[in-house]
């Protein structure tokens, strides 16, 4: 008897897996091609040479995968699953989310081959009849991609886009994450808390280093315009930004600090042996 139980089960189970199969299968195949241009996502760079998934170009628009990295890059949470689909929402709570910089190196064509979604979309509860779309939402290497216009920019999720020829496209929210990464020439993990702002710039506070030491005088800004080139505020003695005690004889991140227009409004602490936090605005200068 459970022999035969466990025959049905694993036929049904293998079902299910062709039919998914043979929903992606039948899904009509367009031909896309990788940006060549910048892309900048709150202050973070894409790479669409060696991007693991990179932003694809069809009709003119520019696609943004839905991966967890890039949900939680722009401020918003997705969840996938095969009876319902993909969700796509604002983030609902204040959780600060972590990511990783991906490591992932691949070597892109300039063209390949996407489709066009069969399975359900739903967007702020809204569903989406992806055929009736103008732009439809696309799949690659199986993570459904969707359209930077307006409608679903800034009607649903309020981001701002621009494009500059020197810049490239910026796209960019208000939101705060938490960012690992490898510096150029290091081998040690950073650890910034971020700030972006409809703004089109991004103010990082250096949380760690790597070492065991707290960074000091560890702010620096972007604006969109000027990739790769921070701002920094007037540095008058080496002081720690943007930390709280964590009660501990520690420190911890303040994740109230708030990004303003050229300044910054975090806490300051003068001497790690008394850590004490004072509130304080700091201003960015070229």
């Amino acid at each position: 008897m459970k022999r035969l139980i466990f025959i049905c089960f694993f036929m049904i189970m293998s079902f299910q897996s062709v039919s998914a199969d043979e929903v992606a299968a039948t899904e009509k195949t367009v031909n896309v091609t990788v940006p060549t241009f910048r892309v900048q996502i709150n202050g973070t760079t894409v790479v669409g040479k060696t991007a693991e998934y990179p932003l694809l170009f069809y009709k003119n628009i520019t696609y943004m995968p839905m991966t967890y990295d890039y949900c939680n890059l722009l401020g918003l949470e997705s969840n996938w699953t095969k009876e319902e689909g993909l969700q796509v929402s604002l983030r609902r709570d204040n959780t600060i989310p972590t990511i990783t910089e991906s490591n992932t190196k691949v070597n892109n064509p300039s063209q390949v081959t996407a489709s066009i979604v069969s399975t359900p979309i739903i967007i702020n509860a809204r569903k989406i009849d992806n055929t009736k779309e103008p732009y439809p939402f696309l799949r690659y290497r199986d993570v459904t991609y969707f359209p930077l216009t307006f409608q679903f920019l800034k009607e649903d999720f309020n981001i701002y886009t621009n494009f500059l020829p020197d810049a490239g496209l910026a796209v960019y929210s208000e939101n705060k994450f938490f960012y690992k990464y490898y510096p150029e020439g290091s081998q040690l993990e950073h650890l910034d808390l971020r700030l972006s702002s409809i703004l089109y710039l991004m103010t990082a506070i250096n949380i760690s280093d790597g070492t065991s030491t707290y960074p000091a005088n560890n702010v620096k800004q972007y604006y969109y315009e000027r990739p790769g080139v921070p701002l920094l505020p007037d540095y008058k003695d080496v002081k720690y930004y943007g930390f709280w005690g964590d009660g501990k004889g520690g420190l911890k991140a303040n994740v109230d600090s708030k990004l303003r227009i050229g300044n910054l409004i975090t806490t300051e602490i003068s001497e790690l042996a008394k850590p004490d936090a004072v509130l304080v605005e700091l201003s960015f200068r070229e």
